[in-house]
């Protein structure tokens, strides 16, 4: 009798772990090919807050910070990223514009798909934030660097549409909160050297100090489903 529980039991694992597979294969299929940065608003910010940004003795509401900073990276973006690639092998491609106005394609790093909602990046710090985006990796947060390229980054997705033709890509609260110099981060990369003093300010040093009394806070990315 003991020895038919467990062999049942085992076969319950099985088909449940055989069926999560099933399901993340086909969230994976979703996510697989290529994605259009989409035209127009593509990148868009919330900051909830009980307290507002003070910049030089004025208070400004975060609501209005996020919309300001989603206008400036709305136009920072048009013209350095052209699209993402999410490939059969878990490579995740970028297709961005170089310093010398040249657009290339790079594997910025491994994804891993882990339900209808959410995957898993595992970024390539020297591409991302080295050779992509100027920046010195040494100088980035040990806490960031763990949770990115040892935990995995959590980025959440949201399907667009009746045929899933388009998505939009977030970090939410939690992620931004655990490592709090992300936010900064991710604006020097979109804007790079032409990043507004003012905005780089808020975003790097000031937003960390906010995050208490932060109710909900995301970045998010939408794209179109390329053609083919």
């Amino acid at each position: 009798m003991k020895k038919n529980f467990i062999y049942l039991f085992m076969t319950a694992f099985a088909v449940c772990l055989l069926s999560s597979c099933s399901e993340n294969d086909a969230i994976k299929d979703d996510l697989l090919g290529t994605w259009n940065l989409k035209q127009g608003d593509a990148v868009d910010m919330v900051w909830e807050s009980s307290e507002g940004i003070d910049i030089e003795g004025i208070k400004i509401p975060t609501s209005v910070a996020a919309s300001t900073a989603s206008d400036y990276s709305n136009e920072q973006m048009r013209d350095k990223m052209r699209s993402l690639t999410f490939k059969e092998n878990n490579d995740l491609e970028v297709t961005y514009k170089d310093d010398a106005g040249n657009w290339k394609t790079e594997v910025i790093g491994k994804y891993k798909v882990s339900n209808r909602t959410k995957f898993l990046f595992y970024p390539n710090m020297d591409k991302l934030f080295g050779e992509i985006g100027g920046m010195d990796v040494a100088d980035i947060d040990s806490d960031i660097k763990t949770l990115a390229s040892v935990a995995g980054l959590p980025v959440r997705i949201t399907f667009v549409g009746q045929n899933a033709t388009s998505i939009r890509l977030y970090l939410e609260t939690s992620t931004l909160k655990e490592a709090k110099g992300l936010i900064g981060l991710l604006f020097k990369l979109m804007a790079g050297d032409s990043a507004d003093a003012i905005i780089y300010e808020v975003m790097d040093k000031v937003l960390p100090s906010l995050m208490e009394k932060t109710d909900r806070i995301e970045i998010g990315f939408s794209f179109d489903k390329a053609a083919g």
